[in-house]
C-alpha cells in the first residue's frame, strides 16, 4: 500500500510544466522565429523582384513577337516584301512594309509615349502592341532587318528591364 501512494503522489506533482521548463521552451521558440521572420521577409522580396523581372520579359517578348509574326490575322515583318520596307530611323522610328498579299503595314515606336503601335489594313488607328518600351532600336539591310526592343516595368520599389533582339531576314 504504500508504494501506490508514492507512485499517487509522483503523478499529482507532475501535472504541469515547471517555470524553467517553460522559459526554455519560450527560448527556443524566439530562437526558431528570430531565425524565421528574416527568411520569410527575404523569400517575399525575392518574389515580388522576379514577378517584376517576369514581367518586363513577357512585355520585351510579346512586343517582338508581334513585330515580326504580326497582329491577329496581319501579318508582321516576317512576311515583309523586301523592296518595299522603309525603315526612318531615330528616337521614334517606323517601319513601313508591304506583306505578301500586299497591303501596307506600319510599326511605329514613340518614346514619349513607351509604346509601339501596329497600323495595317483592318485597324483604325492603330493597335498598341508594347507598352511600357523604354528604348527600341531598327536597323535596315538589303537582307533583313534587326530589331532591339526593351520593356520596363515598376512595382513599388521593385524595377526591372528586359531587352530582346531579333533578326529578320527578307524571304523575297
Amino acid at each position: 500500500m504504500n508504494t501506490s501512494r508514492h507512485h499517487d503522489e509522483a503523478v499529482t506533482r507532475r501535472q504541469g510544466f515547471t517555470l524553467t521548463e517553460i522559459m526554455v521552451a519560450m527560448g527556443v521558440f524566439s530562437l526558431v522565429m528570430a531565425s524565421a521572420v528574416p527568411t520569410f521577409i527575404m523569400c517575399q522580396r525575392s518574389w515580388a523582384l522576379t514577378s517584376v523581372q517576369l514581367q518586363a520579359a513577357q512585355k520585351a517578348s510579346a512586343a517582338v513577337e508581334r513585330l515580326v509574326y504580326g497582329v491577329g490575322l496581319q501579318y508582321g515583318l516576317r512576311s515583309a516584301v523586301s523592296t518595299s520596307v522603309v525603315v526612318t530611323a531615330g528616337t521614334d522610328w517606323s517601319v513601313a512594309y508591304r506583306d505578301i498579299a500586299g497591303n501596307s503595314n506600319q510599326f511605329t515606336y514613340s518614346s514619349s509615349a513607351r509604346q509601339l503601335v501596329y497600323d495595317g489594313p483592318d485597324t483604325a488607328g492603330g493597335v498598341v502592341v508594347g507598352k511600357n518600351i523604354t528604348t527600341a532600336t531598327v536597323s535596315h539591310s538589303a537582307d533583313g532587318i534587326s530589331i532591339r526592343v526593351t520593356a520596363g516595368v515598376t512595382e513599388g520599389r521593385f524595377s526591372a528591364t528586359n531587352t530582346m533582339t531579333t533578326y529578320v531576314a527578307y524571304r523575297n
